[in-house]
């Protein structure tokens, strides 16, 4: 297989409508959909919820790269209201880098928000925004409540409602069928997001051969955001995470079990000392009839929903997504398979940020907003 990945600056949305599903087309060329399709009439305008926070700065970055959006908010918490949006980006991502040393490389300010101020809620309330864009807290979560029952559209990756089955949960456009509740839409945690993408395309073999899924996640220091971690738990360190605070695993078993009802989950969660890419060990166990051989088939014919297959040995690893910052693919490699114990072993790679939060977020909120306006 070649080695090109999808990079989200690269990503072109060709959004097509047939029975109300939503398609999401991959364009490799480095041509404004506009220009190519016809499809983008105008830039859509967003305004960012959470957007002092981490992720929400990965994604002003990337919406500030491409011509195709029209940023006119950013809204944090109500200590950065009103000051320098470029000021608190800086002084976020230097104590960043001051509290982990040399593994930490900060995220530049782009020039194109340098003039920005942090807005109020009430201002992203009030404005007329196509699409809202919200990564923030949980506890903070049900105010994009009020933000959708004022008749925003709003794309979240906040653990709030993510397992209610009121509001969809979604990892791609094309898996919305629109109603009443689109108005509020839920990605999921981004190891979520990894073992999904790699799990849907061969799921109805799973469910046929009785497949139990045993997960492990080796999640990066950038998955817990601007809080950090006492520096001697994680420096030098594999910090398992199933007793504390962050209840990963409960959200991310809760999590794959709405999104694969017929299927049943193990997973244990451990926070490395990486700044960026999720690697997930995922083990099935099943009754026999499963090959490996199969589901590479599956994957190989679904590439272009951004899998990538790497058969290298001591692959794929946190550092190949790190070489490629922009890169939206979900690699699959280091597979094997135990006829004696009826196992199937593969580890899963993406890049937290960026699959696992705004590459994902800016592609579902951009195809809602293709579908009601386009």
């Amino acid at each position: 297989m070649n080695g090109i990945g999808i990079s989200f600056p690269e990503l072109v949305l060709r959004v097509t409508e047939t029975r109300h599903t939503i398609f999401l087309f991959f364009n490799f060329l480095n041509v404004p959909d506009c220009v190519i399709h016809g499809v983008m009439k105008r830039p859509i305008s967003i305004g960012f919820f959470g957007a002092t926070g981490l992720v929400g700065r990965h994604l002003v970055k990337a919406v500030t790269e491409q011509s195709d959006y029209d940023l006119r908010l950013v809204v944090g918490s109500s200590q950065s209201e009103g000051r320098s949006y470029a000021q608190v980006w800086r002084e976020k991502e230097a104590a960043l880098a001051a509290h982990y040393g040399p593994i930490w490389t900060e995220l530049s300010v782009p020039d194109s928000v340098q003039h920005l101020e942090v807005a109020s809620f009430q201002a992203l309330l009030d404005s007329d925004v196509d699409l809202i864009i919200s990564s923030v807290p949980e506890r903070v979560g049900a105010a994009e409540i009020t933000l959708a029952e004022s008749g925003k559209i709003v794309v979240s990756n906040s653990p709030h409602l993510r397992i209610d089955p009121r509001f969809p949960l979604v990892i791609s456009p094309e898996e919305l069928r629109f109603g009443a509740a689109t108005t509020l839409v839920k990605v999921p945690n981004c190891a979520v997001i990894g073992i999904t993408s790699a799990l849907r395309p061969i799921s109805k073999l799973l469910e046929t051969s009785g497949s139990v899924i045993v997960g492990s996640t080796y999640q990066s220091l950038s998955g817990r955001g601007d809080a950090k971690y006492p520096i001697e738990k994680v420096r030098g360190n594999v910090y398992p995470l199933r007793n504390s605070p962050e209840a990963a695993e409960r959200h991310i078993s809760s999590e794959l079990l709405r999104l694969f009802p017929a299927l049943r989950f193990s997973i244990s969660a451990y926070r490395v000392y990486v700044q960026t890419g999720h690697l997930i060990d995922i083990a099935i166990h099943h009754d026999g009839s499963l090959r490996l051989d199969a589901l590479k088939q599956v994957w190989d014919e679904n590439r272009d929903l951004g899998i990538r297959i790497d058969g290298r040995p001591g692959h794929p690893a946190p550092s190949d997504v790190l070489d490629s910052p922009n890169d939206m693919a979900v690699i699959i490699g280091n597979m094997s398979a135990d006829p004696e114990l009826n196992v199937i072993r593969f580890s899963i790679v993406l890049n937290n940020l960026i699959r696992g939060a705004a590459g994902t977020l800016i592609s579902v909120g951009t195809g809602i907003i293709r579908h009601l306006h386009g």
